[in-house]
């Protein structure tokens, strides 16, 4: 997590994304809140997101579908829930 995290990058209106956060992935996909199709990444894979509301926070994944029925991790961001 290089650059990223508590002492790396913070975008406006977003929260640092944590180790407990990146355990927890399979369990923010397994039981989101809210799924979509984001339409297509540069490659042409969809893109599926996936939205969760955690401890006050809203947490978001992303993933690509790849050839063999296997999910691609793409990225993750969170932000204070409103």
């Amino acid at each position: 997590m290089a650059g990223h995290g508590e002492h790396g990058e913070h975008r406006e209106g977003q929260v640092p994304i944590t180790k407990e956060d990146i355990e927890n992935i399979p369990e923010y996909i397994r039981t989101a809140d809210h799924i979509s199709l984001e339409g297509k990444s540069r490659q042409g894979l969809n893109i599926i997101r996936y939205q969760k509301r955690v401890n006050g926070h809203v947490v978001v994944l992303e993933e690509c579908r790849k050839k063999n029925k296997v999910l691609d991790f793409r990225t993750m961001w969170k932000y204070e829930a409103g």
